[in-house]
């Protein structure tokens, strides 16, 4: 079935800075990009939100990576399924963000195999020649990234994202 996608762009940002940076944020910083996503999606959820990202990782008592559950547990949020790019419009269009975990190539070249970053869609761009997503990276900021390279990322790491509504904060972890 192909679906035919108007132009047009749907970005669901905030007039306020929500994003939140996981580097220097302690020993573990590079590991550190799901607890950088939970502050970011409550901060998108409630502009005071201002829990650090060092403190969600020491009140989690973990180390190491965490991956898209623990997210789940620290936002309030739920799971749902991913086949195509139209889920994630779907999504989107509704005024949802949605926080995956990803292959690090499509964002490094120098990556080892079967790593993975989590970050956040939070908007799309679709124009004659392509379909943007865009993307808070908490590495690296706000990007813009080749909807059908990160779709394909999706489907090779776990075809699952989180949804992510405007409702109540849920911060104890």
């Amino acid at each position: 079935i192909s679906i035919k996608l108007e132009p047009g762009k749907v970005v669901n940002d905030r007039d306020y800075e929500w994003f939140v940076s996981q580097r220097d944020t302690g020993n573990q910083s590079s590991l550190n990009c799901a607890f950088a996503n939970i502050a970011m999606i409550n901060r998108w959820k409630d502009e005071s939100y201002n829990k650090s990202v060092q403190k969600l990782r020491d009140e989690s008592k973990t180390t190491g990576a965490v991956y898209l559950d623990y997210i789940v547990k620290g936002t309030s949020s739920e799971f749902i399924g991913v086949n195509s790019f139209e889920d994630v419009k779907k999504e989107i269009d509704s005024g949802n963000i949605l926080s995956v975990a990803v292959g690090t190539s499509i964002f490094y070249s120098e990556t080892r195999d079967k790593a993975y970053h989590s970050v956040i869609i939070y908007g799309y761009n679709v124009k004659k020649d392509g379909i943007s997503l865009y993307v808070m990276d908490p590495w690296e900021g706000k990007l813009t990234v080749d909807s059908n390279v990160f779709m394909k990322s999706i489907k090779d790491t776990s075809n699952y994202i989180i949804k992510v509504k405007e409702i109540m904060i849920n911060d104890k972890i």
